[in-house]
């Protein structure tokens, strides 16, 4: 039903709301987010999503929704006005050395710059499921095709009706760090078994180690905030002794991975017995990272780099070239956009996190700091299908004061049904 001016759809816990002047973002994000779950599996293939124009019609919908969505909801200050044009001058750069998909997470970002996170969390978490169960179980019926890879060998493993054996862990690892955000403590344990079990059966199946354990330590941590740790050690102490450091530490998570992972792909040395255990361990992820390096090397404003996989190619197909990708995150990104734009993104990054910590969103700042130890084994994580957490940035990097009446008194509201 409506009233004032906003949508309310009743679920068992809470009360899920859009308001008129959001429904033009989510109607566009909930497009995109299913195109493009359905891109990276098969599923996309049956939905004509690999063909060109198709795909492109899709995409300027989704972006026409946004631009209509900004031209009714907001009024531009100077500093909104900056900040757009920002945004416009990295999506140029990112469209030479990228894809435009990518730089409509730019788009994205902005757009959801005056939403509460807390329902776009919601709806991905619903949209990202259902589309999630829905392609797994229609490559185990055999309606699309349920691709194994490495057979006889010791990494055997299925695909799960995607195109990449890592892409159906990365969602769930997004869907798993959603639903610990919102429910905190309060999640049942019954609810934590079962996100237990989906994540062993997701890597028996896919054999995708590293996703499996970042995936296993938020579980991990959503057993343990539910433990009254206060009883069990003096939490005074240990923030007069470590609290400076720690913040510290957290604030600079980005860069500090970033530096520190750059640091050993670059200078791997297989002859080094301790590096060479340690690259077995990443799946040769040092070897392949320093190749790439020595290869592309390292520009001011990047270079159009076209690395190959071991996935599956938009029309499903296996690919005969010689395989050189490199799945950590930080690097892939410095050699791609070039110097300038990785120094600025990392400086907007420890900005927004200095924020969050400032506003003590002490949640969101774990879970950002888990997402910036996973960059450095997996890529996935730049791009907002995949990593949500993206968006809950906006806020704290974009400021908009003048924002439309019924956003604020929306969030006035949803703020009341949560209390």
């Amino acid at each position: 039903m409506t009233e004032t001016g906003v949508l309310k759809i009743k679920t068992s816990d809470n009360v899920f709301m859009i308001n008129n002047s959001s429904l033009l973002f989510f109607l566009s994000y909930g497009i995109f987010l299913i195109t493009m779950i359905s891109t990276s599996s098969l599923l996309g293939i049956r939905l004509y999503l690999n063909n060109t124009n198709v795909y492109r019609i899709i995409m300027l919908f989704c972006f026409i929704l946004l631009f209509i969505k900004e031209l009714i909801v907001n009024a531009y200050s100077i500093d909104s006005f900056i900040q757009l044009m920002f945004i416009l001058c990295a999506t140029l750069l990112i469209h030479n050395v990228a894809s435009f998909i990518t730089a409509m997470g730019l788009f994205y970002l902005f757009s959801s710059r005056n939403e509460d996170f807390r329902e776009i969390a919601r709806f991905t978490i619903i949209v990202t499921f259902i589309m999630l169960v829905t392609i797994i179980s229609l490559s185990v019926l055999g309606v699309i095709e349920n691709y194994k890879f490495g057979s006889g060998t010791d990494r055997y493993r299925v695909f799960l009706g995607f195109k990449y054996a890592l892409f159906a862990p990365a969602y769930y690892f997004n869907i798993i760090a959603l639903i610990l955000y919102l429910k905190k403590d309060k999640i049942k344990i019954s609810f934590i078994i079962l996100e237990l079990i989906g994540n062993i059966w997701l890597y028996e199946r896919t054999d995708s180690r590293l996703s499996f354990y970042f995936t296993l330590l938020l579980i991990v941590f959503s057993l343990v905030i539910k433990i009254p740790l206060k009883r069990m050690i003096n939490i005074k102490i240990i923030n007069s002794l470590f609290k400076p450091l720690l913040k510290a530490i957290v604030i600079m998570s980005f860069i500090i991975c970033a530096i520190v992972s750059i640091f050993i792909c670059i200078n791997y040395d297989e002859t080094n017995i301790t590096q060479r255990k340690l690259n077995d361990v990443l799946a040769s992820r040092l070897y392949y990272s320093q190749k790439s390096y020595n290869t592309y090397g390292v520009s001011l404003f990047g270079k159009k780099i076209i690395w190959v996989g071991n996935g599956l190619d938009q029309d499903g197909n296996t690919t005969e070239e010689e395989y050189l990708y490199v799945d950590n995150l930080y690097l892939q990104f410095l050699q791609r956009y070039g110097l300038v734009f990785f120094a600025v993104v990392m400086i907007l990054l420890t900005y927004a996190l200095y924020r969050i910590i400032i506003k003590k969103e002490w949640m969101l700042t774990f879970i950002l700091v888990v997402i910036a130890m996973h960059a450095i084994i997996d890529d996935l994580v730049l791009h907002i299908w995949y990593n949500t957490f993206l968006l809950s940035l906006a806020p704290y990097i974009f400021q908009n004061r003048c924002m439309h009446r019924n956003y604020l008194v929306a969030n006035h509201e949803l703020n009341n049904s949560l209390l």
